[in-house]
């Protein structure tokens, strides 16, 4: 994940032609802070603490968005499960699945738990009362970013990629103090205590080498309290006193 302060230096560096070359395969996923009475469509100014993460439109890679260090996108809120969502580009585009108890929304509108459902780009996607993501191809976010007009005839990526820092949606200042935040937050959950499981599977078809489940500490080791098996050639616990011998089978 990339500080916004990142990205827009990186902008301010290049054109809409070149960026939007660069990335030709890969879309942008946008996370900002979730604000109650906040608007996020293209009028609304980033935020100064929004990150970025640039991802491969390659179907069949999923990306995990929670709590849980093993996270792609990884979120430190109380609002947040540990595996909360899971985004994956499709033939079918961009989807996501619910996987948390706190929900998940797209322009307002919950959507169902466990099941795909289409992400429209630059949608806003808002888990639970903590972020709101938004996926952007490359060409996309630089007009959305810089302010530069949208094209609307021959000429017209031109006259975007010429835009100036003057249209940047953050001021100077904040664009300096994103730059100096951390990009990446210190993991909130040690992953070896917990289950993380993705069930991805946003085609038509069977699942297809989706990932598996993975156990947690105490499915492995048995409720805690439990006696631990003996190791091998141990001579095996006598039964309690007064407990009838279990008869053969």
């Amino acid at each position: 994940m990339k500080s916004i302060g990142e990205v827009l230096k990186l902008l301010a560096q290049t054109t809409l032609m070149e960026f939007a070359g660069r990335h030709a395969s890969e879309d942008l996923i946008l996370v900002e802070p979730y604000k109650k009475k906040r608007v996020y469509d293209s009028t609304s100014p980033l935020h100064v603490e929004a990150t970025v993460r640039f991802v491969p439109r390659t179907p069949g890679v999923p990306y995990p968005a929670g709590r849980d260090s093993r996270s792609a996108i990884l979120l430190d809120h109380r609002s947040i499960s540990r595996l909360h969502a899971v985004i994956a580009y499709t033939p079918e585009g961009w989807k996501v699945m619910d996987k948390s108890s706190n929900g998940c929304w797209i322009s307002g509108t919950r959507i169902p738990q466990g099941q795909a459902v289409t992400l429209a780009p630059a949608a806003p996607l808002r888990l639970g009362k903590a972020v709101v993501i938004r996926v952007f191809a490359a060409g996309d976010f630089f007009r959305y970013a810089t302010g530069a007009p949208a094209p609307t005839g021959e000429g017209s990526t031109n006259e975007a990629a010429a835009s100036t820092a003057e249209t940047w949606r953050l001021s100077a200042d904040q664009i300096q103090a994103a730059a100096a935040q951390a990009p990446t937050p210190e993991p909130l959950v040690a992953p070896t205590a917990s289950r993380f499981e993705m069930d991805f599977d946003f085609g038509d078809e069977p699942p297809r080498g989706a990932p598996t489940l993975r156990l947690s500490r105490e499915e492995i080791d048995g409720p805690a309290g439990a006696p631990f098996p003996p190791p091998a050639g141990a001579p095996f616990p006598p039964p309690p006193a007064g407990a009838p011998f279990p008869p053969p089978p």
